[in-house]
Protein backbone atom coordinates (compact mmCIF):
# COMPACT_ATOMS: atom_id res chain seq x y z
CA UNK A 1 0.00 0.00 0.00
CA UNK A 2 1.44 3.42 -1.08
CA UNK A 3 0.26 6.33 1.00
CA UNK A 4 0.89 9.76 -0.18
CA UNK A 5 0.97 12.96 1.63
CA UNK A 6 -0.07 16.61 0.32
CA UNK A 7 2.65 19.51 0.47
CA UNK A 8 1.48 21.35 3.39
CA UNK A 9 1.24 24.84 2.56
CA UNK A 10 3.92 27.73 3.59
CA UNK A 11 1.68 28.77 6.47
CA UNK A 12 0.18 25.74 7.92
CA UNK A 13 4.54 25.15 8.10
CA UNK A 14 4.83 28.40 9.21
CA UNK A 15 2.13 27.64 12.17
CA UNK A 16 3.46 24.09 13.03
CA UNK A 17 7.17 25.69 13.70
CA UNK A 18 6.37 28.70 15.68
CA UNK A 19 7.90 27.87 18.40
CA UNK A 20 10.37 25.92 17.31
CA UNK A 21 14.21 27.69 18.49
CA UNK A 22 16.16 28.69 15.41
CA UNK A 23 18.52 25.81 15.94
CA UNK A 24 15.42 23.80 15.27
CA UNK A 25 13.80 25.67 12.31
CA UNK A 26 14.63 25.24 8.74
CA UNK A 27 13.73 29.19 8.27
CA UNK A 28 15.68 30.85 5.93
CA UNK A 29 17.54 34.10 6.41
CA UNK A 30 16.62 34.73 9.85
CA UNK A 31 19.11 35.54 12.39
CA UNK A 32 19.86 34.13 15.65
CA UNK A 33 18.51 36.54 17.99
CA UNK A 34 19.03 36.05 21.87
CA UNK A 35 17.43 38.07 24.57
CA UNK A 36 16.20 41.67 24.39
CA UNK A 37 16.07 41.37 20.41
CA UNK A 38 14.14 38.42 20.38
CA UNK A 39 11.70 39.66 23.30
CA UNK A 40 11.22 42.88 21.50
CA UNK A 41 10.61 40.51 17.67
CA UNK A 42 7.88 38.46 19.78
CA UNK A 43 6.47 41.56 21.52
CA UNK A 44 6.45 43.31 18.09
CA UNK A 45 3.96 40.43 17.10
CA UNK A 46 1.61 40.02 19.42
CA UNK A 47 1.13 43.66 20.78
CA UNK A 48 2.67 45.97 18.71
CA UNK A 49 -0.09 48.59 17.38
CA UNK A 50 -2.42 48.61 14.29
CA UNK A 51 -1.07 50.91 11.92
CA UNK A 52 -3.72 53.00 10.71
CA UNK A 53 -4.21 56.26 7.88
CA UNK A 54 -6.39 58.01 9.97
CA UNK A 55 -7.33 56.60 13.65
CA UNK A 56 -10.81 57.90 13.21
CA UNK A 57 -11.58 54.58 11.35
CA UNK A 58 -10.20 52.05 13.11
CA UNK A 59 -13.21 50.97 14.99
CA UNK A 60 -14.39 50.02 11.61
CA UNK A 61 -11.71 47.24 10.93
CA UNK A 62 -13.24 43.78 10.42
CA UNK A 63 -12.51 41.59 13.52
CA UNK A 64 -11.74 38.92 11.72
CA UNK A 65 -8.93 40.76 9.95
CA UNK A 66 -7.63 41.84 13.66
CA UNK A 67 -7.98 38.63 15.19
CA UNK A 68 -5.14 37.15 12.54
CA UNK A 69 -2.74 40.09 12.94
CA UNK A 70 -0.87 38.66 15.47
CA UNK A 71 -0.20 35.06 13.91
CA UNK A 72 0.61 36.71 9.99
CA UNK A 73 3.28 39.25 12.35
CA UNK A 74 4.67 35.70 13.62
CA UNK A 75 4.59 33.97 10.39
CA UNK A 76 6.48 36.94 8.84
CA UNK A 77 8.92 36.78 11.75
CA UNK A 78 9.93 33.79 11.27
CA UNK A 79 10.35 33.85 7.51
CA UNK A 80 12.99 36.89 8.30
CA UNK A 81 11.11 39.07 6.06
CA UNK A 82 11.15 43.23 8.46
CA UNK A 83 7.99 44.51 6.39
CA UNK A 84 4.86 44.65 7.52
CA UNK A 85 2.34 42.03 6.56
CA UNK A 86 -0.01 41.89 3.61
CA UNK A 87 -2.94 41.57 6.33
CA UNK A 88 -1.42 45.04 7.80
CA UNK A 89 -1.05 46.55 4.59
CA UNK A 90 -4.84 45.32 3.80
CA UNK A 91 -5.63 47.52 6.95
CA UNK A 92 -4.10 50.53 6.08
CA UNK A 93 -5.40 50.39 2.91
CA UNK A 94 -8.78 49.98 4.12
CA UNK A 95 -8.44 53.36 6.58
CA UNK A 96 -6.76 54.94 3.52
CA UNK A 97 -10.00 54.68 1.53
CA UNK A 98 -11.88 56.59 3.72
CA UNK A 99 -10.05 59.84 3.48
CA UNK A 100 -9.58 60.39 -0.13
CA UNK A 101 -10.43 58.93 -3.60
CA UNK A 102 -7.22 57.08 -4.46
CA UNK A 103 -5.46 57.23 -7.77
CA UNK A 104 -5.62 54.23 -10.09
CA UNK A 105 -2.56 52.40 -8.88
CA UNK A 106 -3.54 52.76 -5.42
CA UNK A 107 -6.87 51.38 -6.31
CA UNK A 108 -4.99 48.25 -8.05
CA UNK A 109 -2.66 48.00 -5.12
CA UNK A 110 -5.76 47.86 -2.96
CA UNK A 111 -7.83 45.50 -4.94
CA UNK A 112 -4.52 43.05 -4.90
CA UNK A 113 -3.47 43.32 -1.56
CA UNK A 114 -6.80 42.52 -0.34
CA UNK A 115 -7.68 39.55 -2.59
CA UNK A 116 -4.44 38.51 -1.68
CA UNK A 117 -5.43 38.30 2.08
CA UNK A 118 -8.93 37.45 1.67
CA UNK A 119 -7.48 33.99 -0.37
CA UNK A 120 -4.76 33.41 1.79
CA UNK A 121 -6.34 33.70 5.29
CA UNK A 122 -10.08 32.72 4.46
CA UNK A 123 -10.36 30.84 1.23
CA UNK A 124 -12.40 33.78 -0.88
CA UNK A 125 -11.64 34.12 -4.10
CA UNK A 126 -12.70 38.07 -4.84
CA UNK A 127 -9.68 38.26 -7.52
CA UNK A 128 -12.92 38.17 -10.79
CA UNK A 129 -15.86 40.53 -8.06
CA UNK A 130 -13.42 43.16 -8.07
CA UNK A 131 -11.35 42.72 -10.89
CA UNK A 132 -8.01 42.73 -9.09
CA UNK A 133 -4.54 41.91 -11.03
CA UNK A 134 -3.00 39.09 -9.39
CA UNK A 135 -0.11 40.37 -10.16
CA UNK A 136 1.22 43.50 -9.63
CA UNK A 137 3.64 45.21 -12.07
CA UNK A 138 7.03 46.64 -10.91
CA UNK A 139 6.29 50.03 -10.15
CA UNK A 140 3.14 48.55 -8.03
CA UNK A 141 5.52 46.12 -6.49
CA UNK A 142 7.53 48.70 -5.88
CA UNK A 143 5.03 50.97 -4.29
CA UNK A 144 3.31 48.31 -1.96
CA UNK A 145 6.80 47.48 -1.03
CA UNK A 146 7.56 50.93 0.32
CA UNK A 147 4.80 51.25 2.59
CA UNK A 148 4.94 47.29 4.02
CA UNK A 149 8.56 49.07 5.02
CA UNK A 150 6.96 52.45 5.90
CA UNK A 151 4.22 50.63 8.28
CA UNK A 152 7.02 47.75 9.52
CA UNK A 153 9.57 50.86 10.69
CA UNK A 154 6.54 53.15 12.07
CA UNK A 155 5.04 49.79 13.98
CA UNK A 156 8.25 49.25 15.55
CA UNK A 157 9.08 52.73 16.41
CA UNK A 158 6.01 52.81 18.73
CA UNK A 159 6.15 49.87 20.07
CA UNK A 160 9.65 51.25 21.43
CA UNK A 161 8.20 54.60 22.65
CA UNK A 162 5.42 53.10 24.71
CA UNK A 163 7.72 50.02 26.19
CA UNK A 164 10.03 52.83 27.17
CA UNK A 165 7.04 54.60 29.27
Amino acid sequence: MQVTMKKKSNRANAQLNLFLTDADSDTQGSEKKTGNAFSFDLLDALQAPVITSNQMWADTIPERLLKNLPIERIIAYKKGEQMATYLECSIYLYTASFEAPMTHEWADITCHVSCKVLEDLFGEDRWDLVNAPKVLDDYRTSKLNELRRQIYTKRRELLKKRSKK
